[in-house]
């Protein structure tokens, strides 16, 4: 997740209009819409992160911020796209950092 944010903000320092992605493309607004995912997933990072450091295990930050699995896609993608993992990868990217 760590290095997801990093990716969105180089993007969103570009300007552009139009966003050509492969399941949800925009012809107009196409960076606001890259701002609105930085800013939701760098809220996310950050309440893990709080958490974590507060001594939540994985599991009861995931319950604390209410987050819900997406079960279609996480069985399609044989449960490597997750909630679960983005906890995961938030934790993961934040020690690394330390």
């Amino acid at each position: 997740m760590g290095i997801q944010i990093e990716s969105l903000k180089k993007v969103t320092n570009l300007d552009f209009n139009t966003l050509l992605c492969s399941h949800n493309p925009r012809h107009k607004n196409g960076r606001k819409h890259i701002q609105s995912k930085l800013e939701f997933l760098e809220n996310l990072y950050g309440n893990i992160v709080y958490l974590w450091k507060k001594g939540l295990p994985e599991k009861q930050i995931f319950n604390q911020l209410k987050l819900k699995e997406a079960w279609f896609t996480k069985y399609f993608c044989f449960g490597n796209v997750s909630m679960m993992n983005g906890v995961r990868s938030a934790i993961r990217h934040y020690e690394s950092q330390i």
